[in-house]
């Protein structure tokens, strides 16, 4: 809730400063164990069919991005927009880790990952 009220209340990039400083660790981060990654998506998506407003792929990939990386995972924010041209213009968000996506694998193939600026760290 509080990611979906913050996109609606500031820019996409003050937000995206917001929760990278909340996602970082006053204390060393031990290693991060892999087991983390499947529990944080199923979270997230328990979530999401609980609270309407965060159904929106946008927030989804938002809060599980913050998520690892608050876990010590390393994670990438991918933002794709419709490359079959078939529709209106349509966007999707999703996350990254280790290779593998975590949240918002459903439909991705479909869209053309953007540069998503300071997002897309290993």
């Amino acid at each position: 809730m509080v990611v979906w009220l913050g996109l609606r209340l500031c820019s996409f990039r003050t937000l995206r400063l917001l929760l990278t400083r909340l996602a970082a660790r006053s204390t060393p981060i031990h290693a991060a164990e892999r087991s983390d990654e499947p529990r944080i998506a199923w979270a997230v998506s328990v979530t999401s069919r609980y609270l309407p407003l965060a159904k929106n792929c946008l927030v989804q990939a938002l809060v599980a991005h913050t998520l690892l990386e608050r876990h010590g995972h390393p994670a990438s924010l991918r933002i794709g927009v419709d490359a079959t041209g078939d529709r209106p213009f349509r966007a999707h968000a999703w996350v990254e880790s280790r290779g593998r996506v975590i949240v918002g694998a459903s439909g991705r193939e479909r869209f053309m990952p953007l540069s998503v600026g300071g997002a897309d760290r290993p």
